[in-house]
């Protein structure tokens, strides 16, 4: 049974469409038995999300999709709460990086290893650090990894079904061979910003209003 492990909400604010009840709604009628919710670098559907899960019958997991710094350039990582340890640092990460900059947060590896315990790390896939750097260095990509597999009992890399983007199918096969030959578990996700293709349309126009004009076909 596939779970979504990447999923935005309306409260990815200009970014995503779904509402937590029509999210959990197609969850249940897919006889999904588990959802996650990772809105951008925010929890503020958590406790929504948590108890409509909870109503349907459906474990709720709790993450964020953050921005993070490597080295001057900008990737994006998923975290996942694995305990009440994990989520009450996810909460101390989402404030932290918020105060700190509230127009862009920006999570650092400082920030992350503050506050790592209870927490599962995602690569990011299409959009992640490792997963890039194979396009660049497959050493640079072994010592991101190594650095993540060091300091999280719980690391995944990604790969992801979108078409649409520079490098994609390169990205997907380098990632799947890196996976096998690190030995890393490797998760795939949809990275879901709408629910169904009727809502694609909507969806860009939400990305041109929010500016961001590279990623208006990418989902």
């Amino acid at each position: 049974m596939f779970i979504h492990l990447r999923n935005h909400s309306h409260y990815s604010l200009l970014k995503a469409i779904p509402k937590i009840p029509d999210l959990v709604k197609q969850a249940k009628e897919l006889q999904m038995p588990a959802l996650a919710i990772t809105d951008y670098s925010n929890m503020y559907g958590t406790i929504e999300f948590y108890s409509t899960c909870k109503k349907e019958g459906i474990k709720p997991i709790i993450g964020v999709e953050f921005t993070i710094r490597v080295n001057d350039r900008k990737f994006q990582i998923i975290i996942l709460a694995k305990n009440e340890t994990g989520y009450k640092n996810l909460m101390r990460i989402t404030s932290i990086v918020n105060i700190d900059n509230p127009v862009e947060p920006l999570l650092t590896d400082d920030i992350l290893l503050m506050y790592k315990e209870g927490l599962l790390i995602i690569s990011g896939g299409l959009w992640g650090d490792v997963n890039n750097l194979l396009l660049i260095d497959k050493k640079l990509a072994l010592t991101r990894l190594n650095f993540y597999k060091t300091n999280f009992e719980n690391y995944y890399l990604e790969v992801n079904p979108q078409v649409n983007i520079d490098n994609g199918n390169e990205l997907r096969a380098l990632t799947i061979s890196f996976s096998q030959e690190t030995n890393t578990p490797l998760v795939a996700t949809w990275n879901t910003h709408y629910l169904s293709a009727q809502d694609k349309q909507a969806q860009k126009i939400l990305y041109l209003v929010h500016g961001d004009e590279h990623s208006e076909s990418e989902y």
